[in-house]
């Protein structure tokens, strides 16, 4: 049973804004967990709906839930002012529009106690659309996998195995030790620094039960300025998360801890050797560029901007890493009738998936 009088083994950590619409699902999946001794803190900004109402009545409810408030200082910072008052030895993370289902900590706080040598454990999980189920799991990892490198592999940075994401448990003494998230990051990115950063001193596994569901994410603040806002600086975060992590491994000084800006940070990127470069293009971004060329309102200045960006990290300057998303971008470009766009196209390197597809519908 739950006592106020002692520390609890887990602490929750919930950061929101303007997460009325799924934010009473979500505190109620950890409300109604089988494990019972941890608490429950949540940190929002300041919102124009009805976060503050719901939070306070669930605070009134629940001695279990602590409510911080900040103003709209962003979610890396709101993560980290909620870490401060954690009083847990492990922290399961959780976002506002998800739900974990009734065994998660129970399930992650055993695996993490009968395996000390793991910091982290990262659960299957399954997406949610609205309320309905529409995958089933979401992952390709092996049993209880062991995702560490050796120093060479670290070197050339990898594709990360894992993003320390809402469905994770973590110590606190890990999450500590690496100083929470970084703000300089925004959106989905200060999770893949965390994560890049994780791996370089600390053991994490992935749990072979499906333990948590997120909504889809075609509904989430970080796809949408993928698609409609900010595409661009959206994948210099990311590359950044990149760059930073290369420069630590190969004993440069972090740039980003040195407090460069996120134009100087991918501007030491486009001098690095081409293997390191293209990597990051051709592997790490590779969901994100999807993401942004399946966009049907990709305008003509996005794509230029585009295209000025990628020339700064490709190897050879035919961009030809994006050979496999031809269709897909010859496609949005008829629908808008945009073939002026192609010659942009051409002029910043694309002229061999431009004629790929002239040939393919030439027959």
């Amino acid at each position: 049973m739950y006592n106020a009088e002692n520390t609890p083994q887990v602490s929750v950590l919930l950061a929101t804004y303007e997460g009325a619409k799924w934010l009473a699902s979500a505190i109620d999946s950890i409300l109604n967990q089988t494990f019972t001794d941890f608490e429950l803190v949540i940190v929002y900004d300041d919102s124009p709906d009805d976060t503050k109402k719901i939070l306070d009545a669930y605070a009134k409810k629940d001695r279990r839930i602590k409510v911080l408030r900040q103003q709209e200082k962003g979610l890396p910072q709101a993560r980290n002012e909620g870490m401060r008052h954690l009083r847990g030895r492990y922290i399961a993370l959780m976002d506002d529009d998800d739900r974990s289902l009734p065994t998660r900590l129970e399930e992650q706080l055993r695996f993490l106690k009968q395996h000390p040598a793991f910091a982290a454990c990262v659960s299957f999980s399954r997406l949610l659309e609205g309320t309905r189920i529409i995958a089933p799991e979401l992952s390709k990892k092996g049993h209880y996998e062991h995702l560490t490198h050796t120093d060479e592999e670290l070197k050339n940075i990898p594709p990360l195995p894992l993003i320390l994401s809402a469905r994770t448990m973590i110590t606190r003494a890990a999450l500590e030790a690496l100083g929470g998230w970084r703000p300089f990051f925004r959106w989905w990115c200060e999770d893949v620094d965390l994560a890049l950063r994780f791996q370089e001193k600390f053991q994490v596994a992935e749990l072979p039960q499906i333990l948590y569901e997120y909504r889809d994410p075609s509904n989430s603040i970080w796809e949408e300025h993928l698609t409609t806002k900010d595409p661009i600086n959206m994948l210099k975060y990311l590359w950044a998360s990149y760059i930073s992590a290369w420069c630590r491994r190969n004993g440069h000084a972090d740039p980003i801890e040195q407090g460069k800006d996120l134009e100087e940070v991918i501007q030491i990127g486009s001098q690095l050797v081409q293997s390191v470069r293209f990597h990051i293009l051709s592997n790490c971004s590779d969901y994100m560029l999807g993401v942004i060329l399946s966009n049907p309102n990709l305008s003509t200045t996005n794509i230029v901007e585009l295209c000025k960006l990628l020339c700064q990290l490709d190897a050879k300057g035919d961009l030809r890493f994006l050979q496999r998303y031809r269709k897909r971008l010859w496609t949005v470009l008829a629908r808008q009738k945009k073939y002026r766009d192609v010659l942009y196209l051409a002029c910043y390197g694309l002229w061999r998936l431009v004629l790929a597809n002239l040939r393919r519908d030439s027959h």
